[in-house]
């Protein structure tokens, strides 16, 4: 059924006016419910950053300095740190992470099971964001560094979501 523009227009007046409200005013109201619906999730939102935690616990705790210090009782355990992304290197396919010291640990993600594994994660990283880093402990290096195998990564700010 085709409505001509005019009777359309012709029945939102009659309709509106029929309740005692012009069409304008009734444009009105529909702004006013607008706000107040943002007032609502703002609210909402402010809510729900309130009630969850500013840092997750458990995972701030241990350096990499102390790791490569204490390589013994880490070798072949896998630990969760809180690291910040410092480069992603495309070409050579690796990831550098550090903690709150400025001490870098670099996962090579080169072989293919592994690009397969973190490649839609990989689209997503931002340098400097925080990221809950899951990896093995294979070794310590010759300059202190920690050497380990890289399981998993999620942003930080995925954990506090509830």
């Amino acid at each position: 059924m085709f409505v001509e523009p005019a009777a359309a227009y012709f029945w939102l007046n009659f309709t509106a006016n029929r309740a005692g409200i012009p069409v304008k005013a009734n444009q009105a109201k529909s702004a006013d419910w607008c706000k107040g619906m943002k007032r609502t999730w703002t609210v909402f939102l402010f809510f729900l950053l309130w009630q969850c935690p500013a840092f997750p616990q458990g995972h701030d705790t241990v350096l990499l300095t102390e790791i490569a210090a204490n390589i013994g009782s880490y070798k072949n355990k896998t630990v969760t740190l809180r690291l910040r992304l410092k480069h992603v290197d495309g070409v050579f396919h690796k990831l550098v992470f550090y903690d709150r010291k400025n001490t870098d640990i670099s996962f090579d993600v080169g072989t293919r099971a592994q690009r397969d594994r973190f490649g839609p994660a990989m689209l997503n990283l931002h340098e400097g964001v925080e990221y809950l880093v899951r990896f093995k402990v294979v070794d310590a290096g010759s300059l202190g560094d920690v050497i380990g195998e890289l399981e998993s990564f999620a942003p930080l700010f995925m954990g506090k979501l509830p």
